[in-house]
């Protein structure tokens, strides 16, 4: 079988051509491999972008909690500057009450002196 000289060179050839075609075939299972891999790297990074696409709106409704706690924080502040007004206020006016009825009570005082003396008067006009 090998002494004939085409058939050695068709024996030779089908050992060329079984290697290329097992080279074609781990090549081919490479690719297969890779196309797989990659087809899972798309996925991981579609739920990356995913994950951070809803920590992104996450982020952006915080910042708005924040703005909108800055503006009630904001209100509570000035509340309360207007409170500590109205307490000035209040404390103003019961000090000019306890002032006039400081006053009232000096008047009463010299209208019961002035009726005492009043008083004396008829007594001693009753006595004539």
């Amino acid at each position: 079988m090998f002494n004939r000289p085409g058939r050695l060179h068709q024996s030779v050839l089908m050992v060329d051509l079984s290697g290329r075609s097992l080279l074609m075939f781990e090549i081919a299972v490479f690719l297969s491999e890779t196309t797989n891999f990659l087809s899972e790297t798309a996925a991981m990074l579609s739920e990356t972008t995913n994950f951070l696409s809803e920590t992104g709106t996450m982020l952006f409704e915080t910042r708005n909690l924040l703005f909108e706690t800055g503006t009630m924080l904001f209100e509570t502040r000035n509340l309360l500057f207007e409170t500590a007004v109205m307490l000035s206020e209040t404390t103003n006016f019961l000090s000019e009450t306890g002032t006039m009825l400081f006053e009232t009570r000096n008047l009463l005082f010299e209208m019961r002196t002035i009726l005492y003396e009043i008083g004396n008067f008829l007594f001693e006009m009753r006595k004539l």
